[in-house]
């Protein structure tokens, strides 16, 4: 992104996902100051985006370097922050630099929204055998949470070469000095089980007699029908919708963001879940109160639908939002 190569091309526009980009930047960047300089760049440049609606692309950081460069500041080091996160973000996603031809300059190619597949040799071993299993999406970024914190606990130790009695010890810590809970604890002994059977495939030994997470037993904490009335009534629009739905049809947040539109059966008055807990699905009942305004945001996501097949119109209306992993 050197000022005389600050043209758009055809794939300028190319949205890049890349969340991991500070744990990244802390890992091979040595220099405190220097590292806090290109992350407090790179954090202004997104909070451009956000402010915008934009998505991270060559094109917006075309655009927020002209934008502050209008205002007076420096570009030099946003430039150079800038392009350690596109250079980052094709490195973690696996596709390497290519030269166009046509351009005569060297460009990152980056896939799109491609998933992470882990920094560390054990990590990218804990996501081949989670994927291989089909495990859901959360599951993944739970158990790959809990051996990052296992691996910060052994203290530089290689994760691979940990033992039975590393387990018990990581297993007492979180009892003892983190006091988390038992199902917390046993959220993390099943991440580690399954790292070592399936990851590194050998019996990861006897760990038993390690000291069990607190057990409590709490009531939950439900509102009231008129309680959750006067939550409706402070939220508006697409977002009102999307909560009266939630609460009306017993949904979970990923069960309600994953619906899509034949999902719903007004003709039975029915919602059917895919891929809930467990990557289970199941039906649930489409509240009566909520069929006119569902029908009617149907019709605007049709009209939408429709608008962006004709050129023009797309052009002229489009909005792009910021992707949520930014």
């Amino acid at each position: 992104m050197e000022k005389q190569t600050d043209k758009v091309s055809d794939g300028a526009n190319a949205p890049v996902s890349f969340p991991r980009w500070r744990e990244v930047l802390h890992s091979e960047i040595s220099d405190p100051s220097k590292r806090n300089g290109m992350e407090q760049d790179i954090f202004a440049w997104l909070k451009f985006l956000k402010v915008n609606s934009r998505r991270a692309s060559v094109e917006s950081v075309l655009d927020y370097l002209h934008h502050i460069g209008e205002q007076g500041q420096k570009t030099d080091s946003v430039r150079t922050s800038l392009r350690w996160f596109f250079k980052s973000a094709a490195a973690q996603s696996g596709v390497p630099d290519t030269v166009h031809p046509e351009q005569g300059a060297r460009q990152h190619v980056i896939e799109l929204e491609r998933p992470d597949a882990g920094l560390t040799s054990w990590e990218k071993r804990l996501v081949t055998a989670i994927r291989r299993k089909h495990l859901q999406w959360r599951t993944e970024q739970t158990y790959r949470g809990w051996v990052r914190r296992f691996a910060v606990w052994l203290e530089g130790r290689p994760v691979e070469e940990a033992s039975a009695a590393d387990i018990r010890g990581f297993l007492d810590h979180l009892a003892v000095d983190a006091r988390v809970s038992a199902s917390t604890q046993r959220q993390a002994l099943n991440a580690l089980v399954f790292f070592q059977k399936e990851a590194l495939e050998r019996d990861p030994g006897d760990f038993s007699g390690y000291r069990p997470g607190r057990a409590s037993r709490r009531i939950p904490v439900v509102l009231s029908g008129r309680e959750c009335q006067s939550l409706f009534a402070e939220m508006s629009g697409t977002n009102r919708l999307m909560a009266r739905l939630m609460y009306g049809a017993g949904l979970r947040l990923m069960e309600l963001l994953r619906l899509r539109v034949q999902d719903m059966n007004f003709e039975q008055g029915i919602v059917i879940i895919r891929s809930g807990k467990g990557g289970k699905d199941r039906v649930s009942v489409l509240p009566e109160s909520l069929r006119e305004a569902l029908l009617a945001h149907r019709e605007r996501l049709r009209r939408l639908v429709i608008s962006a097949l004709i050129p023009s119109q797309w052009h002229r209306d489009r909005r792009v939002p910021l992707a949520p992993d930014l």
